[in-house]
């Protein structure tokens, strides 16, 4: 909403406004392209927690496009905006693109038109689950942490939405049986009072060079950027370094007396050497605090499909036990994990989960804690298709 008369009703330089093109005709780095005064409704979509969508989903065989799949999504083409905008993320491709009998960008004669192509199959549902929750949480986290880093020129900005009145693929963070989806353990992480994120920026020399009246001037280099939505101030140091997956530190930048004041944040230029990735696929930069008052912030070099993400079976060992009110899951990582998610209303539909979207560095552990009356064997909680990362998304 235009706070101009006689102006444009969604634009980003006045007012409030929608971002819709995102879930429904374009890839969801389309964000970084808007610099929203205040963003007061946008999305993308998932499907609901499984033991929802198994409860209400009665297809002989359980698949993206099956009847009742379909009669429980009721956006436009959602499941095929769900496949396309995968692609070159988490499955080959690029959103644009379309197959005839098969042949992708083939010729009418080659085939029936599709909007999707061969790699958006998945051979196991529950992957395609799986990936589809975790597209939903990269899209919003990618969106707002790009609008919070534009502070105070982006005031804010608003999912839409929190929950369901009815079990459905949609836009919610939390489904209709009050199951979290990743969303919102990620949305809890980008949504902190206190927030730190890596975000390409224009310096002002080259603005001055590369301007042109009309067209965003590109980035041309990283900043991590501080966010402190508190009322107390903060001072303290950064270490940022850029490491292999396998932990092995390449180069490394110390930001020192770092004094951020009462609702304010910073931006620091990363050094070349750090923000430089050799080998993007195998590389991370990972900016830490000098205390726990702001997250840890891991910048990932390239996308699930391409970053070298080690197999679950390599990349971590998990262990369990009861607890007086569940069950402790504890993970250590023996190589990056990326993006650690439990589903644990598949072992109990009850069962609730502290913890959520956590990605490990080598060496580092984590203890989930999850509230459930299961009495079988708490190792159920680790199974395979139970405690998700991205490293098993790998195709």
């Amino acid at each position: 909403m235009s706070f101009t008369r006689f102006t444009n009703a969604n634009w980003d330089t006045d007012g409030t406004m929608h971002i819709w093109d995102a879930w429904n005709r374009a890839d969801y780095t389309v964000y970084a392209d808007y610099t929203p005064r205040f963003a007061d409704e946008f999305g993308y979509q998932a499907p609901p927690a499984w033991s929802t969508l198994v409860g209400a989903v009665y297809d002989e065989k359980l698949e993206p496009f099956g009847d009742q799949m379909l009669v429980h999504q009721k956006a436009s083409g959602g499941n095929y905006k769900l496949a396309r905008g995968m692609r070159g993320h988490i499955t080959p491709g690029d959103l644009n693109d379309v197959s005839f009998g098969g042949v992708v960008h083939g010729t009418p004669k080659d085939g029936e038109h599709s909007w999707l192509i061969p790699t958006d199959d998945w051979a196991d549902i529950e992957d395609w689950h799986w990936a589809t929750q975790l597209q939903q949480a990269q899209a919003m986290r990618f969106g707002v942490e790009h609008m919070r880093s534009l502070e105070p020129v982006n005031a804010g900005a608003l999912i839409w939405q929190l929950n369901d009145d009815w079990p459905v693929v949609s836009w919610a963070a939390v489904d209709f049986n009050g199951h979290r989806k990743p969303v919102w353990y990620a949305s809890r992480d980008f949504f902190a009072a206190r927030l730190t994120t890596i975000q390409p920026r224009t310096s002002e020399e080259y603005r001055a060079t590369h301007s042109w009246e009309g067209v965003k001037t590109d980035t041309d280099h990283l900043e991590l950027i501080v966010l402190n939505d508190t009322r107390e101030p903060w001072t303290g140091s950064w270490t940022v370094e850029r490491r292999t997956l396998a932990g092995d530190v390449l180069a490394t930048q110390r930001i020192d007396d770092v004094t951020i004041d009462v609702a304010d944040h910073c931006g620091f230029p990363l050094n070349e050497d750090v923000a430089q990735l050799g080998d993007a696929a195998n590389e991370l930069i990972v900016a830490t605090p000098s205390d726990n008052a702001f997250p840890r912030v891991i910048f990932n070099g390239a996308e699930i499909i391409d970053q070298r993400l080690a197999a679950p079976a390599d990349a971590f060992s998990a262990t369990a036990e009861h607890t007086a009110d569940g069950v402790e899951l504890t993970v250590t990582a023996r190589e990056y994990v990326r993006d650690l998610f439990c589903m644990v209303d598949k072992v109990d539909p009850d069962a609730h989960v502290e913890e959520g979207m956590v990605s490990l560095l080598p060496g580092e552990s984590v203890a989930l804690h999850i509230t459930t009356d299961y009495t079988g064997d708490p190792a159920d909680f680790a199974a395979a298709n139970v405690l998700r990362t991205a490293n098993d998304l790998k195709r």
